[in-house]
């Protein structure tokens, strides 16, 4: 993880309200190995936190776009698909992740 990367992922985590960086991070890890280009050859899930094409329809956006996108500008995106699922409820656990 570059400096940048680990600066915008302690800025999301406030933005998801969650305590601490690791639980976005260990999201990104265990969906796809923090891999930006990562896909699911089973679905169109795409990206760190394989996001499903009918939700970056939702987000304006496509399944490959962003699998083209840096791992910054997904986090970003992240929190976006987050406000979007999740509303303004907070990320303090792992399990909150997946909600």
């Amino acid at each position: 993880i570059t400096p940048e990367e680990q600066k915008k992922l302690h800025e999301i985590t406030a933005k998801i309200g969650a305590d601490d960086p690791r639980i976005p991070l260990l999201t990104f890890i265990a969906e796809s190995d923090f891999k930006a280009g990562a896909k699911n050859p089973n679905s169109s899930a795409s990206g760190i936190f394989q996001l499903m094409e009918s939700n970056a329809e939702k987000l304006g956006t496509t399944a490959a776009a962003v699998r083209q996108m840096s791992r910054s500008d997904q986090m970003d995106l992240y929190v976006r698909y987050k406000e979007l699922v999740v509303g303004d409820k907070p990320i303090r656990t792992l399990s909150d992740a997946y909600a």
